[in-house]
C-alpha cells in the first residue's frame, strides 16, 4: 500500500488505522527505521520504505542581538544550527553562547554554538517549527588568551567557565608550553591594570573576568 501524507505544523504525520506520529527531529535517512519501530506496535512481518517527496518552507523570527533581525523563510528540515548560519549569526555585541529558541511563548532551548563550532557536538541541536523565535542574547564575558595555546583569540565565556575550559576552547596547550605558570592581566574597578603570575595547576580552577587577558 502507498500513502502520501503531509507533515502537520506540529511536526506530526497521520497513518490511518495506526495513529499520529511526531517525526520532529528525525533525519530523512532514519525515517524508515523510525516508522518501522512505530508501526511494529500494530503490525507484524511487514516492510516499509519512506521518502521525502517535497520540502516546504517555514517562517521563523530572529530577534535580539542578531546580525540581521527579521522574519525568515527557511527549509522545513532546518535545525537551530542551520538557522544561525543562515541569518548571519549574532551582531558584534550578540552572544554565540546564549541563543534562545522560543516556541509557543516559552523558551524550550538555550543553545551554545561553541558546542558545534569548537567541539563538533550537535546533541543539543533542534529542528525548527513554523512560528519559532530565535533570540540572540547580549554577548557575555569576553576573555583574551595568548601564548602557550594553539588558537590565540578572544573567547566568550560563561559564568560556569574556568581557565581550564578556556584552554579547551583554544585547542589545548601548544607543544612548547612548559605548563608551569600563567600570567593574568585584569583591569580593576579603577581601570588600573593588575598583573599576577600563578602556578598553572593552581590557576586551572580560577573563574574568568570580563576583559581579562591571559598568557
Amino acid at each position: 500500500a502507498n500513502l502520501d501524507t503531509a507533515v502537520a505544523n506540529d511536526g506530526s504525520i497521520y497513518v490511518p488505522k495506526v495513529g499520529k506520529f511526531n517525526i520532529t527531529g528525525v533525519k530523512a535517512g532514519e525515517l524508515d527505521q523510525y516508522l518501522k519501530q512505530k508501526l511494529g506496535a500494530s503490525f507484524r512481518n511487514f516492510s516499509i520504505s519512506a521518502n521525502v517527496g517535497q520540502v516546504r518552507t517555514i517562517q521563523v523570527t530572529v530577534a535580539g542581538y542578531a546580525s540581521q533581525v527579521g522574519t525568515y523563510q527557511l527549509n522545513s528540515l532546518s535545525t537551530l544550527t542551520n538557522a544561525v548560519f543562515a541569518v548571519g549569526g549574532p551582531s558584534a555585541i550578540g552572544s554565540l553562547r546564549q541563543i534562545e529558541l522560543r516556541r509557543n511563548g516559552r523558551v524550550i532551548r538555550i543553545f551554545d554554538m561553541y558546542e558545534i563550532l569548537l567541539k563538533g557536538n550537535d546533541a543539543n541541536d533542534m529542528h525548527l517549527l513554523p512560528g519559532d523565535i530565535i533570540y540572540f542574547a547580549p554577548v557575555g564575558k569576553r576573555v583574551g588568551v595568548y601564548d602557550g595555546i594553539k588558537q590565540a583569540a578572544i573567547y566568550e565565556v560563561l559564568a560556569s567557565d574556568h581557565l581550564s575550559d578556556l584552554v579547551t576552547y583554544a585547542g589545548g596547550y601548544s607543544f612548547d608550553n612548559k605548563g608551569d605558570k600563567v600570567v593574568l592581566e585584569t583591569l580593576n574597578s579603577n581601570k588600573e591594570l593588575k598583573v599576577n603570575s600563578y602556578q598553572l595547576k593552581e590557576a586551572n580552577s580560577f573563574s574568568l573576568s570580563d576583559g581579562e587577558v591571559i598568557h
